[in-house]
């Protein structure tokens, strides 16, 4: 029997306003602003781990918590460390991405990735290095 492929939501919520006024590149500890909506929020961000299967796509948003004015983009998705789990993602709409989790690797495969967004009106990009992880 095969398995259902499934469609992973991967949202970003980032206070804005905080980041923009508290930012310095280099020490400024994301986690004060930002979060992946189901994390835990006493979490490291950066340990964020999407359980996916093979042939499953994941697409990644953001938001602002903190605007209505302010939209979080996604502008990038890079390989750090582990498998190669992803096709290259794509742009699907304004600030969102998606790609589809390649078929041929098998239970607890894992990827270390570079998720890169912007704050609009911004020209500054913020990177988190989350974790996607093969389940079934």
């Amino acid at each position: 029997m095969k398995k259902p492929k499934t469609t992973h939501e991967v949202i970003l919520e980032v206070d804005t306003v905080g980041l923009q006024a508290g930012y310095d590149p280099g020490k400024t500890d994301l986690n004060d602003f930002c979060q992946f909506i189901g994390q835990n929020p006493n979490d490291n961000i950066e340990l964020f781990t999407t359980y996916v299967g093979p042939g499953d796509t994941i697409t990644w948003s953001g938001k602002s918590t903190s605007s209505d004015v302010h939209t979080v983009d996604i502008v990038g998705i890079t390989r750090q460390t582990g498998k190669d789990l992803i096709d290259v993602p794509s742009a699907v709409g304004l600030g969102k991405m998606n790609s589809k989790v390649k078929k041929k690797y098998k239970k607890n495969d894992w990827e270390k990735y570079n998720l890169f967004f912007k704050i609009s009106g911004t020209g500054v990009k913020y990177e988190i290095d989350p974790i996607i992880n093969i389940y079934r």
